[in-house]
């Protein structure tokens, strides 16, 4: 670095020389040797108006050469923080990574893993939920597609005695109509009753589980998913299974609550549609009595009858049911 410094020295010297023909022209340079040369006194005036900035900026740049090369070199404003050591990062153990063995020792292994796994699995009796005993699927009393008698709770009305024959007729073909649409809508509302106590007890079942610190319930579903397991479980996964639970009854209330808002709402969307069904319905009945009134005759064309409710009924929706006994 110091022969650098000086060849450049030596350079920029000869090049102010040429520039200025009739005196020696000196300049005193801080080099790295700490050479100092003088300057004649005939040449003094001009020597003072001379400077030498190439020198120093190549002074400069060899200063920030060494400062930026330096490894201890910091920002002024960085000084105080201290550069942490990254550490080396243990790559993961992967399946493919382990060594390869034979495929009858690999189903062996796995099996033995899964028999481990299922040491763990007891038949856990979960607490009935409030209500059991009056639950529909308990009572047993929804409708059944080879069961007349539970389709008695669905009403079937009689035409009315003042109208003549083929309005009754026409009473008749439009309460069918009525009725299918009364048994579809009770079907419905049953069918939802079942699958919010079915999830009611599956919360049950899930709070024992996780009382007892089991994950998986003692089922057949269970080992028929383990007959599927064609891959070696990880130390990983065997970690996650075997976890201890964080159940509490906060968490037990958070798991209903959250039920209860779910069904809360298709139970909703539900009722809505039955009010659109039956106002449809209702409006097409209205149409059909409008025409045959008219093709007997008993109302001008231009007219407007005014059906009574009776002829045409609307089927009623019931907005209050509880999906639960209270």
């Amino acid at each position: 670095m110091a022969d650098c410094i000086e060849s450049n020295y030596r350079r920029n010297l000869s090049a102010l020389e040429r520039g200025f023909p009739q005196g020696v022209v000196t300049c005193a340079v801080a080099s790295a040797k700490g050479r100092e040369l003088a300057i004649p006194a005939s040449s003094a005036e001009e020597s003072t108006t001379v400077v030498c900035p190439t020198v120093k900026a190549e002074v400069k740049v060899e200063e920030s050469t060494i400062s930026s090369t330096s490894p201890d070199a910091v920002h002024p404003r960085k000084r105080k923080i201290r550069m942490k050591e990254t550490e080396p990062e243990a790559p993961p153990v992967s399946l493919v990574d382990q060594p390869i063995s034979n495929c009858y020792e690999t189903f062996l292994k796995i099996r033995k893993q899964i028999e481990r796994r299922r040491e763990n699995l007891r038949p856990v009796q979960p607490k009935p939920p409030q209500g059991f005993k009056d639950y529909l699927m308990n009572r047993c009393s929804y409708v059944l597609a080879g069961n007349a008698s539970s389709r008695l709770s669905v009403p079937v009305i009689s035409p009315p005695a003042s109208l003549c024959q083929l309005l009754k007729d026409l009473f008749n073909e439009q309460e069918k109509e009525r009725y299918r649409l009364r048994l579809q809508h009770l079907i419905e509302k049953e069918k939802l009753v079942l699958s919010v106590e079915q999830e009611i007890l599956r919360v049950h079942g899930r709070a024992a589980r996780a009382l007892a610190n089991q994950a998986l319930p003692f089922s057949v579903c269970t080992f028929l998913k383990d007959e599927e397991v064609y891959n070696i479980i990880s130390p990983e996964q065997e970690k996650d299974g075997n976890a201890r639970s964080r159940y509490n009854g906060r968490l037990f209330l958070s798991w209903l609550q959250d039920v209860d808002d779910k069904w809360d709402k298709i139970k909703e969307n539900m009722v809505l549609r039955h009010h659109n069904e039956a106002e449809s319905l209702h409006a097409v009945q209205k149409m059909d009595w409008e025409w045959k009134l008219k093709e007997l005759g008993d109302l001008d064309a231009n007219t407007k009858p005014q059906i009574d409710d009776l002829h045409v009924p609307m089927v009623h929706v019931s907005d209050d049911f509880d999906l639960l006994p209270a």
